[in-house]
């Protein structure tokens, strides 16, 4: 069993809707093999594709936090009917022959049918073996509105995505989208105390759902702001171990194969530093502490071995001492194993 945590972004809105969408379907309509069903009309289709561009302006502008109906497909379908057309098109993609472009173009069918999907699910279709039922995949939308969107629509298509579908070996046990608190790239601030709290619980809670040596749990990146990333990365491999490692998984865009970064026994994130003083990391507020300390809320030793030889997790700005990013990186795959149980902090500090 492999667990594919994939992070959800918006290039089913920013890029696929805004293609040639009507000029695919005609392609498709040409296609047996495609079996675009009768419901997609090319005659009404510009049209709601117009209503359907329209709404995603609204929902892209949609400041709020989603809701968890926003990321179930069946009542994103009562309120937009042409995502049902939408989501027909994407599963026919992955039906289609294209062996004449393919010749025509001099690349694979494969390679085509890539081009015209959403990046998540190009880069799912390039995992070796191939998705399987007995897998699972785990969509992770960020805090907006527009993510949560997207992610039911990707969920339908990996749970059905029809006879002849080469995006994977039938349907996939796919669970409900989970939104990804504090993750976006609107409020840093949000994303540094909150957003790696929530991923580090992610990666922690697919860590610990392996059940056989053979299990695996790979983070797919491929969507979602790039910007991101890196600290998906990082947290992936603080959250892995010896022997059950957690492999992240990129597709840029011109590739036919997915970039493999295991998790590796040489990427070693020492949290020694927590257990000694857990109970100063624990009291530490989300905005730090007033600097100096006049209140003497740290104790000694924490002040002399961590806030005087850690620039790298702790600085000091606006009068107060805060965490950095690499901080709050850290603490947040500490409290992941903590959760867990996977270590266990001292009672005391250590003087």
């Amino acid at each position: 069993m492999r667990i594919v945590l994939t992070v959800v972004g918006l290039s089913l809105l920013e890029e696929w809707l805004n293609r040639d969408v009507v000029g695919l379907v005609e392609k498709l309509a040409k296609d047996d093999k495609a079996l675009l069903p009768s419901s997609v009309r090319i005659d009404v289709l510009p049209q709601q594709l117009t209503d359907m561009r329209e709404h995603m302006k609204r929902i892209k502008q949609d400041k709020r936090p989603p809701t968890t109906e926003q990321a179930d497909y069946s009542w994103q379908v009562r309120r937009q009917p042409v995502l049902a057309a939408v989501t027909e098109i994407i599963r026919a993609v992955w039906r289609a022959d294209w062996s004449a472009e393919a010749e025509l173009r001099r690349v694979s069918a494969e390679r085509i049918r890539r081009e015209h999907a959403p990046a998540e699910l190009a880069s799912l279709s390039l995992l070796d073996p191939k998705l399987k039922p007995e897998d699972q995949v785990w969509l992770l939308y960020s805090e907006t509105c527009a993510g949560a969107f997207c992610s039911a629509i990707l969920a339908e298509v990996l749970r059905n995505p029809g006879n002849g579908s080469t995006l994977c070996d039938g349907g996939v046990t796919v669970r409900p989208p989970q939104m990804l608190a504090g993750v976006q790239i609107d409020n840093p601030k949000r994303l540094k105390e909150v957003g790696l709290e929530s991923w580090a619980s992610v990666l922690e809670t697919a860590w610990r759902t392996l059940r056989e040596t053979d299990d695996k749990v790979l983070l797919n990146i491929t969507g979602g702001y790039k910007g991101l990333a890196p600290l998906g990365t990082l947290l992936a491999f603080g959250l892995g171990s010896p022997g059950r490692p957690i492999e992240v998984i990129y597709l840029y865009e011109e590739s036919d194969q997915l970039l493999s970064l295991p998790g590796s026994d040489l990427v070693y994130f020492d949290l020694a530093i927590f257990d000694r003083f857990a109970k100063n990391w624990d009291e530490m507020p989300a905005e730090g502490l007033p600097w100096p300390d006049t209140s003497d809320v740290l104790t000694g030793s924490f002040v002399d071995q961590v806030v005087k030889k850690r620039p790298d997790m702790l600085t000091i700005a606006e009068g107060r001492l805060q965490l950095t990013v690499t901080g709050h990186l850290l603490l947040a795959v500490w409290h992941a194993r903590q959760a867990a149980g996977r270590a266990r902090a001292p009672q005391t500090d250590v003087e």
